[in-house]
């Protein structure tokens, strides 16, 4: 099953990885680095900058602040994710290069989950103490959790 097939219902974090590795294909076309987009980390104000320059034949009155709105606006930036996506979706060379992409990422960070949980995991088993009150949180670290050791000792004990 493709990415593609569940169009245009995804998740936050499938809309998310999707136009990461549609930006990844198209920053990088046919191996080429594109002018000027060495990073996607590019900041809002930078990129609505540019976004606005780039349409202001197109789109008389553009500005760059609502450019930079429409980014910050978590609902209508996921809504025009969703609408150029489907612009993509509609190239087939195109289309099967981001699905490509995206199955990558979807592997790559399945590795990252292992490290984090395996992280995370680390951090449990040195809890003695956990407190959470109008105050705040307190914890407090020992070599294992009990109850953390019993989990891994089952887990273990499956495999």
């Amino acid at each position: 099953m493709s990415i593609w097939d569940k169009y245009p219902n995804y998740s936050e974090q499938e809309l998310g990885t999707l136009t990461k590795a549609a930006s990844e294909v198209l920053m990088t076309g046919g191996g080429y680095e594109v002018a000027g987009m060495e990073t996607l980390d590019i900041p809002p104000r930078a990129a609505a900058k540019e976004v606005a320059e780039i349409l202001r034949d197109t789109i008389p009155g553009i500005t760059a602040n609502a450019v930079q709105q429409l980014f910050e606006s978590r609902t209508m930036s996921s809504d025009l994710a969703v609408q150029i996506l489907g612009v993509f979706r509609e190239q087939p060379g195109l289309a099967e290069l981001i699905a490509a992409e995206y199955e990558q990422a979807t592997k790559r960070m399945a590795g990252i989950e292992i490290i984090l949980t395996a992280a995370l995991l680390v951090l449990a088993c040195k809890i003695k103490k956990f407190k959470l009150d109008k105050n705040g949180v307190e914890i407090t670290f020992a070599p294992f959790s009990e109850k953390i050791t019993a989990l891994l000792s089952l887990l273990l004990s499956k495999g």
